[in-house]
């Protein structure tokens, strides 16, 4: 058994120094920009109050789905986000995160799963008559585990789980993590301090997201209240009616934009 679990690895291996293994892995890192790119316009829209429909990545895909050859273009996506998530899988096969130890598995395998979901609901929305298939779902779920003895505290800790997962994307950038990440030597001075502001804009943005979503998961626990556990979407909705909550969604919309953006450079430079 463990020759064959060797020659397995061996085989992931020789298949990463393929072309076609980083053409997918790059492409994939394009998907997942492109999604964060709508998911911020359609934040944005909401912001402007011209927009009433899902402001998440079920709600982006459904927005593509509407486009001329959207069909083709949500296809692409789910093979992209595929690719993402196959990429992050194989990461994890053969131990080439730069944070060593367990953590760092568990989070790309939280990763990988994430982005198969994903993958999965654009092809759902893909085969939907009405390109609305693979999404609503959260809410009845987040009902569900809160009417369970000891629901709350599960959900609370869910809750408490992405805002602290937000807190870690913070803590990575700032200490110049995706630097070990990007494939810097080859770049001028000014290119590394471009790439650096993007990255340091983006990932602030998209912790500022989860932080978000993580702190509305949480007062759903605390209320019983399952419509205020509905995702990104409902953490944008409930941003919306603070006090210049106009102005914040647009400060959201900016950090999702620009973490897209920097998910687009890194499909250049990440080390794969």
């Amino acid at each position: 058994m463990t020759t064959e679990v060797s020659d397995a690895r061996d085989e992931v291996e020789r298949a990463t120094d393929q072309p076609w293994y980083r053409a997918a892995a790059r492409a994939g890192w394009v998907a997942r920009g492109l999604l964060f790119i709508v998911t911020a316009v359609l934040a944005l829209q909401l912001g402007l109050g011209q927009r009433r429909e899902e402001t998440n990545q079920h709600g982006a895909m459904e927005e593509v789905a509407q486009k001329p050859f959207g069909k083709v273009l949500l296809l692409v996506l789910a093979v992209g986000l595929l690719a993402y998530a196959g990429w992050r899988l194989v990461e994890i096969v053969l131990n080439r995160s730069q944070d060593p130890g367990w953590t760092a598995r568990v989070k790309h395998v939280a990763h990988a799963a994430a982005y198969l979901a994903l993958s999965f609901m654009a092809l759902g929305t893909l085969l939907s008559p009405n390109g609305q298939g693979g999404g609503g779902q959260q809410q009845g779920i987040t009902a569900r585990v809160l009417s369970w003895p000891g629901g709350a505290l599960l959900v609370g800790a869910v809750g408490l789980a992405v805002f602290a997962t937000g807190l870690g994307i913070a803590w990575h950038v700032l200490q110049r993590g995706h630097r070990e990440e990007l494939e810097l030597d080859e770049m001028s001075g000014r290119q590394r301090r471009l790439i650096d502001l993007l990255a340091m804009a983006g990932n602030l943005g998209r912790a500022l997201v989860f932080c978000l979503v993580g702190w509305f998961v949480v007062a759903a626990a605390v209320r019983n209240d399952p419509r205020q556990a509905n995702g990104l979407d409902a953490a944008l909705h409930e941003l919306l009616q603070q006090p210049y909550g106009s102005w914040m969604l647009g400060v959201v919309a900016a950090g999702l934009a620009l973490y897209g953006a920097f998910c687009l450079v890194s499909a250049r430079c990440h080390r794969i």
